[in-house]
């Protein structure tokens, strides 16, 4: 560091340009009191997440998995492979009724 430089850090630090570095807390226990009293203003409020997703979300991804269904059949096609895609089925017992 040049002298110039230093001497400009030091009139900086005098002008109070650099006063969040005057005003720091030294020990550890200073540093963790200041911490704790910064939590301890902050505002909090619970948040909720939705349960189910909006049924334009439900449309747009059940597009989105038919036509990458389609895209994987034509690769499937092309390349002589066949591609059988995984379906889901629900089942009810006539028994139990689950």
């Amino acid at each position: 560091m040049s002298r110039s430089s230093a001497l400009r850090r030091i009139s900086q630090f005098e002008s109070g340009a650099c006063l969040a570095l005057a005003t720091r807390p030294k020990s550890r226990s200073a540093r963790i009191n200041t911490a704790v009293a910064t939590i301890t203003n902050l505002k909090l409020s619970a948040a909720t997440r939705p349960n189910s997703m909006p049924a334009v979300v439900m449309r747009r991804n059940k597009l989105a998995h038919r036509i990458w269904e389609q895209t994987e059949l034509v690769k499937a096609q092309q390349a002589g492979t066949p591609f059988a895609p995984t379906r889901f089925r629900t089942v009810e017992e006539k028994d139990t009724g689950l």
